[in-house]
């Protein structure tokens, strides 16, 4: 489930896991601005995307893969997220066609700055015999027992922590124990086709439950942003 604010585009998880917000963006509409990067190319230029004539176009653009006018409008996310969805969302960093060109990361520091939450699902699940599909849709018999003594866990964890930070223990070694459920915050800048790559690879099924999550609010968010060229790329390049 997720809940949004449409004046602030911020995508809160009903289910606890995060946050994500739309930061910042662009001036010029990317449906637009598309057209006019493709457009380019022949020394053209048109100043009102025309709904009937352009969406064509995008669409034409998609099913070819001319991704390049779909990296030209930007946007940057603000997202809480525990540890391990973060790790799993810098992938798409160091990873895919468009790394280092096309996005940028700005990550809190553990060293500069204390931890104080983390993340608790709600139930544990059983693993599948095939390893890829990550987890059962059937819960396990011991979950209530497990979140209990996982919760009572993680807070020794983080207790020793506070209690290591709060006594002057360099914050850098403090947090080497703590678990990947630790929630932190970061700043992602992509284009449009480095954000659809997301969205496609991490709502598929296989994929971590919790990071399907994110991806289903960065769609709720870029949905709204980009507009008929989100909808180009979504029906033609997944």
């Amino acid at each position: 489930m997720i809940l949004l604010k449409e004046e602030m585009m911020i995508v809160q998880m009903a289910d606890g896991t995060g946050m994500v917000e739309l930061y910042d963006s662009m001036v010029m509409a990317p449906p637009l601005k598309a057209v006019n990067m493709a457009r380019g190319s022949f020394g053209k230029r048109v100043a009102a995307f025309d709904k009937s004539r352009h969406t064509r176009f995008l669409d034409h653009l998609a099913k070819e893969f001319h991704t390049a006018p779909m990296r030209h409008s930007y946007i940057t996310l603000y997202v809480q997220a525990p540890e391990v969805v973060a790790r799993q969302w810098w992938k798409h960093i160091v990873g895919g066609e468009y790394s280092f060109k096309d996005t940028g990361w700005s990550e809190l520091s553990g060293r500069y700055v204390p931890y104080e939450h983390w993340y608790t699902p709600k139930e544990f699940h059983v693993q599948p015999q095939n390893k890829k599909s990550g987890r059962a849709n059937e819960v396990h018999h011991r979950s209530n027992e497990f979140v209990a003594r996982y919760q009572e866990l993680i807070k020794q964890s983080f207790q020793l922590y506070s209690e290591m930070v709060d006594s002057g223990v360099a914050y850098e070694q403090a947090r080497m124990h703590l678990p990947l459920s630790t929630y932190t915050y970061f700043y992602w800048t992509a284009s449009g086709q480095a954000l659809n790559h997301f969205v496609k690879l991490r709502r598929k099924h296989d994929a971590q439950a919790e990071i399907r999550v994110f991806a289903d609010a960065v769609d709720t968010i870029c949905r709204s942003y980009y507009g008929e060229l989100w909808d180009s790329m979504e029906t033609f390049m997944n």
